[in-house]
Parts: C-alpha cells; sequence; structure tokens
C-alpha cells in the first residue's frame, strides 16, 4: 500500500512521513508562519501543517472558543506568502479544512494532501467533499469508537478515492505517554487495511518512536518556536531541537528495523567459518572403524563437515586414517 504527498512516496517501504503540526501557533501572523515552515524544514520534518478555520462556519457564536478562533484566522490573502515559503524551504505545506469553503479554497491553492481533523469523524457530507477531490486524505480518529473510524473510511472510499491515511490519535492535549496506546496502530491496519499514522499529542518522542516501529508511515507532532509564546497550543508543542532530536530518532529506527526477512548479511559472512563449528576427530581414527559419538568432537573453526551434520557421520566407516584433531571431510567416510 502506498500512495504519494507532493513528490514524496508514503507507504510500505518507505520512510515515515513526518509532519510538523504548526496548527494555530503562527496565531494568525503570517510572519511566524514562515519563520516556523522553515524551522521546521531545518529540523527535518517533510512538511509542514496548519488548520484553515472560517469560526462562522465551525462554531455557533455564543462558543466560548468563537472569539479566540476568530482571533486566530488567518487572512486567506496571506495563503500565497506561506505557500512560497514552503516551497523555499524544500517542504510539503497543506492544511486542515474545517469547513468546505475553507477545503475548496487549499484545492485551489494546489495544496497535495487534506487532513481531516478527529472531530469532523463523523461530519460525513464533509468528508465526501473533501474525497471527491481525488487527493490523498488524511484521517485523525480521536475521541472515536471503532464503528465510528469505519464508517468515516466507507464513506471516503466509496468516493472511488482509495489514497486514504487513517491516524491513530488520542485527543488530550497534551497525552500522557501512558495514554498513547500506540499498540492499536497495528490493529487498525489490519482491521482497515490501509495505511496507518500516528499523530502524537504527548511531550515526548517515546509514542512517535513506538509508533514507527510498529508500521506507522505518518506522524505528525505539534511545533513551535517556543513553547512561551500564546497561544493555546504553543505550550503543549515541541521546540526545533526537541523536533530534530525526534526526527533523527525515527531514521534511526528505520534503519534499525531493516527488512523483514531474515538473512545472512554480507557483514556476517567472514564470521560464518570462524564462529560455526564443525565435526573433527577426537582421536586418531582408524580406516574402517565404524564412528561413534565419542571418536567425534564439534569444534572452531567450521570444517567440511558442520556441526549440524554430525547425527549423520555417527554410524559411518571411515574410508581412511583419520588423526586426531583433523576437521572431518565426507571423502573421509562412507556409508
Amino acid at each position: 500500500m502506498n500512495l504519494k504527498i507532493g513528490n514524496r512516496a508514503v507507504g510500505d517501504g518507505e520512510p515515515c512521513f513526518i509532519v510538523a503540526e504548526i496548527g494555530e501557533n503562527y496565531v494568525g501572523n503570517p510572519d511566524v508562519a514562515c519563520a516556523l515552515i522553515k524551522a521546521a524544514a531545518d529540523s527535518g520534518a517533510d512538511a509542514v501543517k496548519i488548520q484553515t478555520i472560517t469560526a462562522e462556519e465551525l462554531y455557533n457564536p455564543s462558543s466560548p472558543a468563537y472569539a479566540r478562533r476568530k482571533q486566530n484566522e488567518m487572512d486567506l490573502a496571506h495563503f500565497p506568502q506561506l505557500v512560497q515559503a514552503a516551497q523555499e524551504n524544500n517542504i510539503v505545506l497543506f492544511s486542515t479544512p474545517f469547513d468546505e469553503l475553507s477545503a475548496d479554497f487549499l484545492d485551489g491553492m494546489s495544496m497535495p494532501v487534506f487532513k481531516i481533523g478527529s472531530g469532523e469523524l463523523t461530519h460525513h457530507s464533509f468528508l465526501r467533499h473533501v474525497a471527491q477531490k481525488g487527493k490523498p486524505i488524511v484521517v485523525s480518529t480521536g475521541m472515536a469508537e471503532q464503528s465510528w473510524i469505519d464508517a468515516a473510511i466507507e464513506v471516503v472510499t466509496e468516493t472511488g478515492n482509495d489514497q486514504v491515511i487513517a491516524t491513530h490519535c488520542v485527543s488530550s492535549y497534551p497525552a500522557g505517554v501512558e495514554l498513547a496506546n500506540v499498540n492499536a496502530i497495528p490493529a487498525l491496519r489490519d482491521r482497515l487495511g490501509i495505511l496507518i499514522g500516528y499523530s502524537d499529542h504527548t511531550s515526548t518522542s517515546a509514542a512517535a518512536f513506538a509508533s514507527v516501529a510498529l508500521g506507522s508511515c505518518y506522524l505528525e507532532k505539534h511545533f513551535t518556536l517556543s513553547r512561551t509564546y500564546p497561544g493555546a497550543d504553543n505550550s503543549m508543542s515541541v521546540e526545533p531541537g526537541e523536533f530534530q532530536a525526534m526526527v533523527e530518532g525515527i531514521r534511526e529506527i528505520e534503519a534499525a528495523l531493516g527488512k523483514k526477512e531474515r538473512t545472512v548479511l554480507p557483514e556476517e559472512e567472514f564470521l560464518i567459518p570462524l564462529a560455526r563449528r564443525g565435526v573433527y576427530a577426537r582421536r586418531d581414527i582408524n580406516s574402517g572403524e565404524r564412528l561413534e559419538a565419542s571418536m567425534l568432537a564439534v569444534r572452531r573453526p567450521l570444517s567440511a563437515i558442520p556441526a549440524n551434520e554430525i547425527d549423520t557421520v555417527i554410524g559411518m566407516v571411515a574410508s581412511q586414517d583419520i588423526p586426531a584433531e583433523e576437521g572431518l571431510t565426507w571423502e573421509q567416510i562412507s556409508a
């Protein structure tokens, strides 16, 4: 299973696609957003993600969150500035829309992928609207029963869009590492038969590392220039140095994971004759003697007859004299 986000292949056999989740940490300021984009690229992220929110479409004006969201909205006229910053820093930029108009705007800006937040998992008409655009779609699964996840993925795939990643997510900000439950990643993959990622809201890298080891092909981590900055998510985000250390750790884990097949590596081959054992004569063996276990030893280095063949050798007859401590060969014995 594979798909492409921009020019980057994501899925089986590919490095984990690592996303610096800016969210609202730019507090509506495009200059801050551009600084975050550059810092994310410098920290090793494959992509940076923001949120595209129209407060009137997301909240009833009486909601306590409405005013904050409205204050943090970015003027869409500034979006080309972010696109340019991403291009200059060779990093993928995409966004989470929360309404159809925002999704249409992002599609017009040639966003290579759409992210659906956990809150929209049951908003099936919105899922359908975004999926019908035919681009890869990442669906977050926080706060969800399995049946809700099943239904959401079905809504997406019924549009004919099979470019789907479901991200395991715990919607707690921040989430304690004991809540991460990353064992859900292989379980979701087995059940849904699609690519699975992880949206990490913990404050350390342990869950991210475990998720990659368990098969996550996509990872999001909240990212900030400083946890001291204002904004709802800055305080629970990781800073550039921490993010870079996480990326480096993930790449090291991927190198350690290697391939699923177990074979002898070229770097191991020279050790085989030194570390494997062979069959040796424990004493002088005369031609015509029938070989018994007491006459034989299993020792290093490997001889012509390996240790696992000793049961075959026992009971055979020496066809020539074999000196003590000599490694046996098949030419020296016969049935």
